[in-house]
Protein backbone atom coordinates (compact mmCIF):
# COMPACT_ATOMS: atom_id res chain seq x y z
CA UNK A 1 0.00 0.00 0.00
CA UNK A 2 1.46 3.33 -0.72
CA UNK A 3 0.84 6.19 1.30
CA UNK A 4 1.01 10.09 -0.70
CA UNK A 5 0.31 13.01 2.05
CA UNK A 6 1.24 16.62 0.72
CA UNK A 7 2.21 19.01 3.78
CA UNK A 8 1.58 22.28 3.68
CA UNK A 9 3.85 23.38 6.22
CA UNK A 10 6.54 25.10 4.85
CA UNK A 11 8.77 25.42 7.68
CA UNK A 12 8.57 21.97 8.79
CA UNK A 13 9.03 20.42 5.15
CA UNK A 14 12.66 22.62 5.02
CA UNK A 15 13.51 21.24 8.60
CA UNK A 16 12.66 17.72 7.50
CA UNK A 17 14.52 17.62 4.42
CA UNK A 18 17.45 19.90 5.89
CA UNK A 19 17.30 16.68 8.80
CA UNK A 20 17.00 14.48 5.85
CA UNK A 21 14.08 12.65 6.71
CA UNK A 22 12.31 12.16 3.71
CA UNK A 23 11.61 9.14 1.17
CA UNK A 24 10.31 11.04 -1.81
CA UNK A 25 10.16 14.46 -3.02
CA UNK A 26 7.59 15.77 -5.59
CA UNK A 27 7.10 19.32 -6.92
CA UNK A 28 3.59 20.23 -6.60
CA UNK A 29 3.16 24.13 -7.72
CA UNK A 30 0.02 25.39 -8.82
CA UNK A 31 1.93 27.93 -10.77
CA UNK A 32 2.80 25.70 -12.91
CA UNK A 33 -0.66 24.19 -13.19
CA UNK A 34 -2.02 27.94 -13.75
CA UNK A 35 0.50 28.43 -16.92
CA UNK A 36 0.10 25.49 -18.56
CA UNK A 37 -3.81 25.92 -17.99
CA UNK A 38 -3.52 29.33 -19.21
CA UNK A 39 -1.64 28.34 -22.50
CA UNK A 40 -4.16 25.43 -23.65
CA UNK A 41 -6.72 28.36 -23.17
CA UNK A 42 -4.41 30.99 -25.36
CA UNK A 43 -3.84 28.46 -28.22
CA UNK A 44 -7.32 27.68 -28.19
CA UNK A 45 -6.52 23.86 -27.41
CA UNK A 46 -9.46 23.65 -25.29
CA UNK A 47 -12.07 24.96 -27.61
CA UNK A 48 -11.05 22.95 -30.48
CA UNK A 49 -11.08 19.67 -28.34
CA UNK A 50 -14.63 21.06 -26.89
CA UNK A 51 -15.79 20.89 -30.39
CA UNK A 52 -15.53 16.72 -30.82
CA UNK A 53 -16.33 15.65 -27.29
CA UNK A 54 -20.13 14.99 -26.96
CA UNK A 55 -22.27 17.28 -25.04
CA UNK A 56 -24.09 15.12 -21.96
CA UNK A 57 -27.29 16.58 -22.54
CA UNK A 58 -27.47 14.96 -26.60
CA UNK A 59 -28.42 11.33 -26.47
CA UNK A 60 -25.52 9.66 -28.94
CA UNK A 61 -27.91 6.71 -31.13
CA UNK A 62 -24.73 5.56 -32.54
CA UNK A 63 -21.67 4.89 -30.74
CA UNK A 64 -18.93 7.56 -31.09
CA UNK A 65 -16.45 4.78 -31.94
CA UNK A 66 -18.64 3.76 -34.89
Amino acid sequence: MNLVVFENNKPLVINEFRAGRFDYVELASEVAETRFFEFLFGKHIVAKLAEHYPAPRQREHVPLWF
